[in-house]
């Protein structure tokens, strides 16, 4: 019976996930919670779970500093602020279970994780970019995590309004082949929602998702290391590398095709009937506008 009952969750997920892709992306969010009430308590979570929503943050009762709230950080209602450590609202422990915190090694690396993302964020998307990072173990000694960064755009020469939310989870996991390796895997999704308005197109919205993922096998920095003297394996500088590398190349494919493609999609809906000349050239310079504004690039995630 419980595999039967498991058969069909899957099932009905699958078919929710269909409905989701017809629907609009500007409000996957909305529509999202929407589809889950109606899947059940369990199938819900799950559904939610495989479905990238625009990050929402707040902003941490005890330190007043801005952080994202998420599936990673939840326990029912309440989020856990990576500055504090606490949740928000508290949560009241249930049969005798506290709500998850990281222990206190993974806390340290967690801690040095957001501090590190704090600078990436600035770097990369300018000021005002809200950031997370949250980390919890694993089974077999591995170690999961995301990486989480949000930003707003507002008031720009023709960006009406923008949200960039840039979504990487990680995972390492020790290698079979030993030697102090670790397998690390690194799935990305970045939401972009953004408003255009133009004089020659008028006003324009252009949301969606787009996921890639990646992995590598190595030795991080640390991991040889044995005795009482050992320090623990270096994680973050390996993630780094691989979310700034999968970020630039997904950054440059969001600029160079879809962008384009909305553009072309659009002079050819707008050029039926008419002799003037497409306003292709304004409209990608405008979007463009909105994907890339996100401050200097420098490496800060691996220094």
């Amino acid at each position: 019976m419980a595999a039967a009952a498991a058969g069909t969750d899957e099932a009905r997920i699958i078919h929710a996930l269909n409905v989701m892709c017809r629907m609009d992306p500007a409000r996957v969010g909305e529509d999202a919670a929407r589809v889950a009430s109606l899947l059940g308590e369990d199938a819900g979570e799950d559904f939610l779970e495989t479905v990238d929503r625009p990050l929402a943050v707040a902003k941490c009762a005890s330190t007043g500093k801005t952080y994202i709230k998420c599936d990673y950080n939840r326990d029912g209602d309440s989020h856990r602020s990576p500055w504090s450590n606490t949740y928000d609202p508290p949560v009241e422990a249930e049969d005798g279970e506290e709500a998850f915190v990281p222990p206190a090694e993974l806390r340290k690396t967690e801690v040095a994780a957001n501090e590190l993302l704090s600078v990436y964020g600035s770097q990369y998307y300018g000021s005002g970019a809200a950031t997370s990072a949250y980390l919890w173990d694993q089974d077999g000694g591995s170690i999961a995590g995301c990486f989480l960064v949000r930003k707003d755009i507002e008031g720009g020469r023709h960006v009406k309004s923008a949200t960039w939310n840039s979504i990487n989870v990680v995972e390492a996991t020790p290698s079979p082949a030993g030697e102090g390796q670790f397998v690390y895997r690194l799935t990305s999704s970045l939401v972009l929602q953004a408003s255009v308005v133009n004089d020659e197109v008028g006003t324009v919205s252009l949301s969606g998702t787009l996921t890639r993922k990646t992995e590598r096998t190595q030795k991080p920095e640390g991991a040889a290391a044995v005795g009482p003297d050992a320090s623990k394996p270096d994680h973050i500088a390996v993630w780094g590398g691989m979310i700034e590398a999968m970020e630039s190349s997904m950054h440059s494919l969001i600029e160079n095709v879809v962008v384009a493609k909305s553009a072309t999609a659009l002079s050819a809906s707008r050029q039926a009937g008419s002799s003037g000349p497409a306003p292709t050239a304004s409209f990608v310079a405008s979007l463009n506008a909105a994907v890339v504004a996100h401050g200097t690039k420098r490496s800060a995630l691996d220094k």
